[in-house]
């Protein structure tokens, strides 16, 4: 079963995903800190550990690099990547979300 994506970046291209920063009330609000990590589902390949968000507002442009876009295995026509962000309001006031996207194999596609 394929995912459905809603984003699709190319190959080595770099790609820009919005954080809403939410409360559990879904109020915008700055969290006291926020970090984000990239995993490639397809492969089952951290691609980035957990990286600090510095100064978060309520809403934050993540740059995913073109590193960060590379293809991990040329057999595959689409990687399915996926970001989650963690924001922290408060001690044990964690509230994680997830957004999946693909990333178009432009090179070696058989």
């Amino acid at each position: 079963m394929s995912d459905f994506l809603l984003i699709t970046f190319n190959e080595g291209g770099t790609g820009y995903i919005n954080a809403d920063f939410q409360d559990k009330n879904k109020t915008s609000q700055v969290p006291t800190s926020a970090r984000y990590r990239i995993d490639c589902k397809t492969n089952s390949v951290e691609v980035l550990d957990w990286t600090a968000i510095a100064n978060p507002q309520s809403v934050h442009e993540i740059t995913i690099t073109s590193a960060d876009n590379a293809i991990i295995d040329q057999t595959q026509e689409v990687e399915t990547k996926e970001i989650t962000v963690e924001a922290t309001y408060g001690a044990g006031d964690v509230i994680p979300g997830q957004v999946a996207y693909g990333v178009k194999n432009l090179n070696n596609y058989p």
